[in-house]
């Protein structure tokens, strides 16, 4: 158990913690800036999220002589059609391009909901220590 426990700490330092103690975190953002499309986490910001669900919404809107991006990421408090209702374009036509949730903590830093390469490799130890 103290070779879990150190794994466990290995992984959340990481920012993928998927152990029941830790926190579940979800990255912030609700913007038109290359930071929150491409998911740069050093940008983002990271908030406690209850619900342990996250999601990220990329969406285009159309406005005269140009298509603006943006993306909005956060943690899943409502529906899936409030969450793309609540957005806001002045009038402009939204035009839905990706939607999309997870529920691993800090799972919705890229427009594709990130694998937990993590996994594998706990699993792997996790079975090398039991045989030994």
């Amino acid at each position: 158990m103290k070779l879990l426990r150190i794994i466990c700490l290995f992984v959340a330092a990481l920012g993928e913690g998927i152990c029941s103690d830790e926190p579940f975190y979800c990255y912030y953002c609700h913007q038109t800036s290359r930071e929150c499309n491409n998911g740069l986490v050093w940008n983002l910001h990271r908030v406690n999220c209850s619900t342990e669900k996250c999601f990220v919404y990329q969406y285009q809107t159309e406005m005269p002589g140009v298509t603006v991006l943006a993306t909005f990421r956060g943690c899943q408090v409502h529906e899936n059609s409030e969450i793309m209702e609540s957005v806001i374009t002045e009038k402009h036509y939204v035009n839905k391009k990706y939607f999309t949730t997870c529920n691993r903590t800090l799972c919705n830093k890229t427009g594709k909901i990130s694998a937990n390469f993590y996994v594998p490799l706990i699993m792997l130890l996790l079975h090398l220590s039991a045989r030994g």
